[in-house]
């Protein structure tokens, strides 16, 4: 699950432009350090334009889940100010991080969220009907 091959890389897809595009043809080479191995179908490669900037992306919301031990999809590129959904099919736990000091993580996702949402939402339940069930046996206590 770690592959993060370290590479360089020469233009190879396409440079998207609004209402234009250019095929770029290129080569890549992945410089790998003690036994990795790239994945090229796993490759993402950014391509700007020599006539200036590429376009802004604009942010959304992602998804990457968690099945059968495996993050799917494998490899996302996520544009900056995104939203990025963490969701746990697994019926056990996994822990993912952010290091980042400005990106931190403020919920985690999944199945066994809900279930832990779903049974604190009824605990909260039970609890508030405790208390009107004390304060219904102290209103019937003080009419006595």
């Amino acid at each position: 699950m770690k592959r993060l091959p370290a590479f360089s890389a020469a233009l190879f897809v396409i440079a998207a432009l609004p209402l234009a595009a250019a095929n770029v043809t290129g080569k890549i080479t992945f410089v790998t350090k003690r036994g990795q191995n790239p994945v090229p179908a796993e490759t993402l490669v950014w391509v700007e334009p020599v006539s200036g900037r590429a376009p802004r992306v604009a942010p959304a919301t992602f998804q990457i889940t968690t099945r059968n031990k495996t993050l799917v999809p494998h490899v996302l590129a996520i544009p900056v100010g995104s939203t990025v959904d963490f969701t746990n099919l697994d019926p056990f736990r996994h822990h993912v991080y952010s290091f980042s000091p400005t990106k931190k993580f403020v919920r985690h996702g999944g199945k066994m969220q809900k279930e832990q949402e779903a049974a604190a939402k009824q605990s909260e339940i039970a609890a508030a009907q405790a208390a009107k069930g004390a304060a219904d046996a102290a209103k019937g206590a003080a009419k006595k």
